[in-house]
């Protein structure tokens, strides 16, 4: 047991040397001002306590913090290999203890890159490679060496924790937030230049009232404040949750050009990298205590839901489906076929659609908390459903809307989205005799395989096929309440910057758009370089939404035909979901897409009536 007494945080005495006397009372007095003598003890205390036990951990025990993460978080953890691990910076020198205490939970081989000031406890040295932020006299040489010695430590399997930002989250007039500040590029070029994965970490919670305060006035006030910070934290529990790690291939994937090496300068390839760490970093606040989820009902604007109307009997819906005309049979696989049929046709079946409709879309969060969901343009569309024959159920449906015959019998007013979008009629004469797709559903028990929403869009290319001036699809495809608004704002940001077809987008008009945020902890001008594709984009929602929920199937799919954007509206009769209305020129698809769904007779047809090559 160590019982050395230090007081390693004091001011230098030469500041007061002038001041004769009085200078001693006036250091002291600054001292207490800084909570000197208060660390002093803490430091003393911890190095008293059993040397076996890690320094860091000594001092988080005098400190009385606590740590609350769960295994799934360490799990993430790799056990071994090279690791460079990026974490935002709310508190000050707590956070590099927390993260220490939680690396070694699972790892013997980690150091910290810190300020060289930590170096007055020799403890930490063994934990940490020491930098200069502050630059004079011989800090480049200094730091060079430092960085020999982290390019050592990583490429020989260490690893290495980071605050990219270097110094402590703060509240910016700018920003109206409190945050890090910008996180420094060369930890993109060190991520690139190693070779390592990189595991986000985000630490939940902030400094005081008075720090922000004090750093609006002068930085070096809120520096002055770190240690008033610290002891702040007595007995307090850090909230910590950890990212998927990112392999090197998607680092190099997104700094798109040859990896550099140590003696590279640091270009906008490295600031786009540190970026996206930012990013993969910040959006597990959506994770911690202090984030306001909102919950969905998916009834917001209807209160408590209505039962769900009674079903008929399997033997009368099957009589009914029987007795539909063979030439609405417009595919067939196995047990299942697939019908298009107009939506007056039998009240049996359309009752049964909209039953099963708002029972699915209640599940997740959204429905028009009514018995059925029906609706006054249902008779009037389209009904496409997938019939179980052996099962005697119904496992899927989409409702077509031909504009041609409902524009010529009802107007505009015959669309069912017209009552989310107010359309120019140039827009519908651009776009010519189209479908409008939507109220699409798989039921629950068919949800785990893909089948029936692949032998749905079959019977659209079937319907298509048979129907071929119907060039393009639209609709609007839904984004549940039930995701985070992180998820929900992110979405909308990369269909906007990647998917927007601006001159048809002029034409629509949103009745009710949806309130678009800042990204308060990203740089949103970079955000559009960074993710620049759904894979990029699902990697963030499973981060956010901690793989319970993923990228709405049909808003995949739409992409995948090449869907551009146009408009996003908030439907406060469907569970307050945003709907992003997609359009799709069948003609632009790519022809192994297009002849998956039309089958290769029905392709060609399809475009030869268009004009279109085939290859």
């Amino acid at each position: 047991m160590s019982t050395r007494v230090v007081a390693p945080f004091h001011l230098p005495e030469p500041m007061f040397a002038s001041l004769a006397g009085a200078g001693g009372l006036l250091r002291r007095l600054i001292e207490r001002l800084l909570h000197f003598p208060e660390l002093n003890a803490a430091y003393a205390d911890a190095i008293s306590r059993d040397e076996a036990i890690p320094f860091h951990e000594r001092a988080l025990s005098v400190l009385g913090v606590t740590i609350r993460i769960d295994d799934e978080s360490l799990q993430r953890i790799p056990a071994s290999g090279p690791l460079i691990v990026v974490s935002n910076h709310p508190h000050g020198a707590l956070d590099g203890l927390v993260l220490l205490s939680v690396l070694r939970r699972v790892r013997p081989d980690v150091r910290l890159l810190a300020n060289y000031l930590l170096g007055i406890m020799p403890e930490m040295a063994e934990s940490c490679i020491f930098v200069d932020p502050f630059g004079g006299t011989g800090a480049q040489s200094r730091n060079r060496g430092s960085m020999r010695d982290v390019l050592k430590w990583v490429r020989g399997g260490g690893v290495l924790g980071i605050f990219p930002a270097g110094e402590v989250s703060h509240l910016t007039l700018a920003r109206g937030s409190i945050s890090d500040p910008v996180w420094s590029p060369s930890i993109g070029r060190l991520a690139s230049a190693t070779g390592a994965a990189v595991l986000p970490v985000f630490i939940d919670g902030v400094n005081s009232r008075l720090f922000q305060w004090a750093g609006l006035m002068h930085p070096r006030l809120r520096t002055a404040l770190l240690p008033r910070e610290l002891l702040r934290m007595r007995n307090q529990r850090v909230a910590m949750d950890i990212g998927a790690v990112i392999p090197p291939e998607r680092i190099a994937a997104i700094r798109g050009a040859k990896a550099p090496t140590e003696h590279a300068t640091v270009d906008d390839d490295d600031a786009r990298v540190v970026e996206y760490l930012r990013l993969r970093t910040y959006i597990l606040r959506a994770r911690s205590p202090s984030a306001v989820r909102p919950k969905a009902t998916g009834l917001s604007s209807h209160g408590t839901p209505s039962p769900i109307a009674a079903g008929r009997s399997a033997s009368e819906l099957s009589a009914a489906v029987d007795a539909l005309p063979l030439e609405w049979r417009v595919v067939e696989s196995g047990k299942m076929r697939v019908y298009a049929m107009p939506g007056d046709a039998s009240a049996i079946i359309l009752d049964e659609i909209g039953r099963q409709r708002e029972l699915t879309f209640r599940v997740v969060g959204e429905g028009t908390g009514r018995p059925i969901d029906l609706d006054r343009f249902d008779p009037h569309y389209t009904q496409l459903f997938v019939w179980d024959v052996e099962q005697a159920r119904l496992v899927g449906a989409y409702r077509l809307g031909q504009t041609d015959v409902l524009l010529s019998r009802f107007g505009m007013g015959g669309l069912y989205t017209s009552t989310l979008f107010a359309y120019r009629r140039e827009l519908m004469e651009q776009l010519g005799p189209s479908l409008e797709m939507g109220r699409s559903f798989v039921t629950e028990p068919y949800q785990r395989d893909y089948a029936p929403l692949l032998l749905l869009w079959k019977g659209i290319g079937a319907f298509v096929v048979r129907n071929p001036r119907y060039r393009r699809l639209f609709g609007a495809v839904s984004i549940s309440d039930e995701f985070h608004s992180m998820t929900k704002q992110l979405l909308m940001r990369f269909l906007k910057a990647q998917r927007l077809d601006g001159a048809l987008a002029a034409l629509v008009r949103p009745r009710n758009p949806p309130r678009v945020t800042r990204f308060r902890d990203a740089d949103e001008s970079r955000l559009s370089s960074v993710v620049t594709d759904m894979a990029g984009v699902e990697e963030l929602v499973a981060e956010i939404e901690s793989n319970r929920r993923s990228v709405p199937v049909l808003l995949r799919q739409y992409l995948r035909l090449s869907g551009r954007l146009l408009a996003f509206n908030v439907d406060a009769d469907f569970g307050d979901v945003i709907d992003g209305l997609i359009l799709v020129d069948l003609v632009g698809v790519d022809r192994p897409v297009l002849q998956r769904y039309m089958g290769a007779e029905g392709m060609r047809a399809f475009l030869a009536h268009h004009g279109a090559a085939v290859s």
